[in-house]
């Protein structure tokens, strides 16, 4: 798909969106969806948020995940902007910090959303920032995806924020959906996708099975069979019927194996999140790794693909200015081999220095 993206397309190319993968294993990749695909996505969505009292037509949302809102180092208020509407406050987490965080709070306080829609990583920083400074809001609904949710956060955002909690399991691919409320099992969502599961070992708590999808609504990019290469843990012992239930929502599973939030630390000691995006709008890359030699230097190791230019090299370093702060060195590196760690693990992000 990476590679040869025409030959997994179907039908007119419009009306269709194009989207892209997170980039959390550092390989973002491009999909394509049909306004069908679009419009089950936000079912999706909506019945996730319902589940808590809370209509989704006239919903206020505030977002604290990866998006740009503005330049790293203006560190002046306001940190959100107003979208869809004026229905969505979209916060900047690269400028949440102690520092900052009062400010945060107001521009929270003053929209009252209904919905938190955050990053696990994202949440629990804002969440203990403010239980340090004795700062409390009421959101009725904290929103999770795309990490792992621990149980921790959980508590501490019902502690601080009055939340009650859900977490969903999704992909750009759209072959698989999920949802977990109040730290309670998992249930795949039936008539999202065609869900399979193939079991790849053990957990301490259960047997792990790898999430293999099938889309039922995206005429425009139908993939069949996809593995995800996410997996999850269910309970040990389960029959062929056993697993059947869980595929079709009927059984809740127990876990997602996802992966941590990939952060570094500003020399200030903000902790930057939404790394991924730093290949946006980028072509010809196969894979990338961020590795922050010290609090201040930053190395980006791109493996290029054929076709590789100036142009992507350039682009890669606009979205580093526009996201990391001009305190930190930032080195654009071509290599045919990404660093490993002792393991033999190639992860998304090294920090060579220790959190402060």
């Amino acid at each position: 798909m990476r590679c040869d993206h025409p030959r997994f397309l179907n039908g007119r190319s419009w009306p269709t969106s194009r989207g892209q993968t997170s980039g959390t294993t550092g390989s973002p990749m491009a999909v394509d969806r049909s306004l069908p695909s679009l419009a089950v996505e936000q079912v999706a969505w909506d019945m996730v948020v319902e589940r808590h009292g809370i209509d989704p037509r006239s919903m206020r949302t505030a977002v604290l995940r990866g998006d740009l809102v503005k330049s790293f180092d203006d560190r002046q208020a306001p940190f959100g902007r107003l979208s869809q509407g004026g229905r969505w406050l979209v916060l900047s987490s690269n400028h949440l910090s102690a520092a900052t965080v009062a400010a945060f709070v107001d521009e929270l306080r003053a929209f009252a959303p209904h919905c938190l829609y955050a990053y696990p990583s994202s949440l629990q920083s804002l969440c203990a920032l403010m239980e340090l400074q004795g700062l409390r809001l009421d959101v009725p609904l904290a929103l999770t995806s795309s990490e792992v949710l621990d149980e921790s956060i959980i508590r501490l955002a019902r502690r601080v924020l009055g939340s009650t909690a859900a977490d969903y399991y999704g992909q750009a691919e759209r072959v698989a959906f999920a949802a977990a409320h109040d730290g309670a099992g998992y249930r795949f969502m039936p008539g999202y996708a065609h869900v399979e599961l193939e079991r790849a070992g053990e957990q301490e708590d259960g047997d792990c099975y790898e999430i293999i999808g099938t889309t039922l609504w995206n005429l425009r990019m139908p993939l069949v069979r996809y593995r995800t290469g996410d997996f999850i843990v269910a309970p040990a012992g389960l029959d062929r019927d056993g697993i059947e239930e869980l595929c079709f929502g009927v059984r809740p599973f127990i876990r997602i194996l996802g992966r941590q939030g990939a952060s570094i630390e500003a020399p200030d000691g903000t902790r930057i999140v939404g790394l991924g995006r730093l290949l946006y709008d980028v072509e010809h890359v196969y894979r990338f790794q961020v590795v922050q030699e010290s609090r201040s230097d930053l190395r980006l190791l791109l493996m290029p693909m054929a076709g590789f230019t100036d142009r992507d090299r350039e682009r890669v370093v606009a979205n580093a200015q526009a996201r990391i702060p001009q305190s930190m060195r930032v080195r654009v590196e071509l290599t045919d081999r990404l660093e490993r760690t002792p393991a033999g693990k190639t992860p998304f992000v090294i920090v060579r220095t220790p959190a402060a």
